[in-house]
């Protein structure tokens, strides 16, 4: 019930306030994109207001203040997303009122947002999988730039009726498929159900666009959430440490999971582990198995990036109590227990978002290396655009049948969610056909070959 609840709200509070926006964009000419306009990306005929965004922010804001109050969700995450939220929508909502910010300002503001998360977080990318790990004065930075990255990817997308919102839609149910902290859900269901609030009015007939602001802080959100669902190593905001807690009753064989958190205590210990990306030997095995039949779970948790984990088996004296068994990981206590027992990859965001990431990345290498003009600049010669120009020549079918190209991705993506090798893969798989697309849509196959294969 509550699922209905929380998505039947965000539908209609972010129906309900971009259809005023609408009415008040048309009435007093505010946030409109007009028919005078010149702006490359622009491919509508009627004046259509940009403030989308407006209605999701909203509705953003108001989750945050029920986890910030109400819910158990640690309270530097929830603090993290709103003020790097706020910084990117506002660097974006500014664009939108025609208050046109230089693109060095707009970088600044995206930078400071998400360095706000960071710093108030603690997150940032550090776990870069097959035992790759950065130091934090590489970590840091490379997490400003992903996150500027994918801000800019959907902001890109954005103008095609139903483009970026649809992506940014299937790209939140993937990750709320995933097994992460409860505390995630509430969040997740409000921007799906912002999303498919919007999307009643910008698809088919485009009456509303996200605009820089809505892109900015949908590409924002998607970049922290994949941040803080992949990561497992952070910088400790508060100093504190905890025990996160594993038990299950042996004598039913039914694992139940507990989220209780104790303070470093004196308690018996027949054996203890130092585990350092290093997985259990034959005869750690052995004793796992003679305790406990689900010793596959906890060998796939030893396989979790937990650099400094120190893992303690407990058994009870008490011969009349059920047999349990408890492991405690002492970690930070904004540790899930989801993220625990099941490691997202560091790759599954790029392959999830593999078609706006690629988007912008092969944008920069055209403009700069192909056309020599700046990276920042925009132009008309992205994939959805030619594609509309060149063979559709319709705005939704357009973003249909780009939905579509991307989809199976974005779907392996999230079932393969564990797996570097084939999210890799995948994600090569999806670049050579958009370069092979890209080349048929534009013709010159003689420029791409020069172009893209070395000399």
């Amino acid at each position: 019930m509550d699922f209905w609840i929380i998505l039947g709200i965000s539908i209609g509070v972010c129906f309900a306030l971009n259809l005023g926006v609408i009415t008040l964009s048309h009435r007093f000419k505010l946030f409109v994109d007009s028919q005078e306009s010149n702006k490359p990306q622009r491919f509508h005929t009627l004046s259509t207001p940009r403030a989308g965004g407006i209605g999701i922010f909203a509705v953003f804001l108001g989750i945050i203040a029920v986890m910030f109050g109400y819910s158990n969700a640690p309270k530097e995450i929830v603090l993290g997303l709103l003020v790097g939220g706020s910084l990117i929508f506002s660097s974006g909502i500014i664009e939108d009122f025609h208050a046109s910010l230089t693109p060095k300002i707009r970088l600044l503001l995206q930078c400071l947002g998400g360095g706000a998360f960071i710093g108030i977080s603690g997150y940032y990318l550090q776990d870069l999988g097959f035992g790759v790990s950065l130091p934090f004065y590489i970590g840091i930075p490379f997490s400003l730039f992903a996150i500027v990255g994918i801000i800019n990817a959907i902001n890109i997308i954005d103008g095609f009726n139903g483009l970026a919102g649809g992506i940014v839609l299937i790209a939140l149910s993937c990750i709320f498929a995933l097994p992460i902290a409860e505390f995630y859900y509430p969040l997740l269901l409000s921007l799906i159900g912002a999303m498919i609030g919007f999307l009643l009015l910008n698809f088919p007939k485009g009456k509303i666009f996200l605009g820089d602001g809505g892109a900015y802080f949908l590409g924002f959100i998607l970049a922290s959430l994949l941040i803080l669902i992949t990561q497992n190593s952070f910088i400790p905001t508060n100093g504190g440490g905890g025990y996160f807690s594993l038990v299950w009753d042996s004598t039913p064989y039914l694992p139940i999971l507990g989220s209780d958190f104790f303070n470093f205590s004196p308690i018996e210990k027949i054996f203890t582990l130092s585990c350092r990306q290093s997985t259990l030997t034959s005869t750690s095995i052995q004793i796992f198995q003679s305790y406990q039949p689900t010793h596959d779970t906890l060998f796939d948790i030893f396989q979790s990036p937990f650099y400094d984990s120190c893992i303690s088996f407990l058994h009870p004296n008490n011969s009349s109590m059920p047999a349990l068994s408890s492991f405690y990981f002492p970690i930070h206590s904004t540790l899930s227990q989801a993220q625990a027992l099941k490691h997202i990859s560091p790759w599954f965001g790029i392959a999830l978002l593999i078609y706006p990431f690629w988007e912008v990345i092969f944008s920069i290498y055209r403009k700069k290396f192909i056309r020599h003009i700046s990276p920042m600049q925009p132009d008309r010669s992205h994939l959805h655009m030619l594609l509309y120009k060149r063979k559709i020549h319709s705005n939704p079918k357009t973003s249909i049948a780009l939905i579509g190209f991307a989809l199976p991705f974005m779907l392996s993506a999230t079932y393969f969610y564990i797996n570097e090798w084939i999210l890799i893969f995948q994600s090569l798989v999806f670049i050579g056909m958009y370069l092979w697309l890209y080349a048929y849509l534009v013709k010159f196959k003689s420029w791409f070959k020069r172009s893209l294969m070395p000399s």
